[in-house]
């Protein structure tokens, strides 16, 4: 698969802009990518907005056809772009890179980058992903209530050739993308829950509907993408997205 780039000065949101062009042409190449130099209204998790300076940052959104996924397998498209973000980062030498379920990427307790796939079924498949990436690159001062931030400018000190850095990081997907296509879906699930944040580590939890923090670690996640996590008593639990939150110690 070959990346064709089309690249805006200023845009609201690259999803919004990546599904209105595949609703205008519907036979969109796989590999497209809608690039904003600038972000006015970039799209977090439902709720959510993705701070992003201009020209500091990638914010790009990228057009996949996994059409030989099922709908319930629909979460690997997740696992293969989290770990994808994950290998560009590695390749920096940053150290400390994991997975904050379901795909938040973060350097120790720090997020660096979001992602927010919105995909479109046709029958019981797949018919297009539409990947939202914001990867903070060369911003060094947030200024929105995001708790914890953090940008490779920040943790290296050094600055980056934005366009250079987008095509290592679409390189990067790329590659995780064919192992996906090409059925490794056990090896692909295997390396992310490896990489989770918390992974195999007791700390805090809440659910949404309560204040009552409990102590519990993440032991896994089922195919589906339900986070599996066994208390501090030994029961063990399951949460959808949204269905609990992450305490920070």
């Amino acid at each position: 698969m070959q990346i064709h780039l089309i690249e805006k000065e200023s845009l609201s949101s690259t999803n919004n802009t990546l599904s209105d062009l595949l609703r205008m042409v519907p036979d969109m190449e796989e590999g497209t990518v809608v690039r904003a130099i600038e972000q006015t209204a970039g799209k977090g998790q439902p709720g959510n907005h993705w701070e992003s300076e201009a020209k500091k940052n990638i914010t790009m959104s990228l057009l996949l056809r996994p059409d030989f996924l099922s709908i319930v397998d629909h979460f690997y498209i997740s696992i293969a772009m989290s770990l994808g973000i994950t290998d560009y980062l590695k390749q920096k030498n940053i150290e400390d890179v994991c997975i904050k379920w379901p795909n938040d990427i973060y350097v120790a307790d720090k997020k660096i980058c979001g992602i927010l796939i919105e995909n479109s079924i046709i029958g019981h498949t797949i018919d297009s992903s539409i990947v939202g990436i914001g990867l903070n690159i060369n911003q060094e001062i947030f200024l929105s209530d995001a708790p914890n931030p953090v940008s490779l400018t920040n943790i290296t000190g050094e600055t980056y050739d934005i366009p250079t850095e987008l095509n290592q990081l679409c390189n990067a997907l790329l590659r995780r993308y064919a192992m996906l296509a090409n059925g490794n879906q056990e090896t692909l699930r295997d390396e992310y829950i490896s990489r989770l944040y918390r992974f195999n580590q007791m700390a805090d939890y809440k659910l949404p509907s309560a204040d009552t923090v409990f102590k519990a670690k993440i032991i896994d996640v089922a195919p589906e993408g339900r986070l599996i996590m066994e208390s501090d008593n030994g029961k063990i639990m399951k949460f959808a997205f949204k269905e609990v939150i992450f305490v920070n110690s």
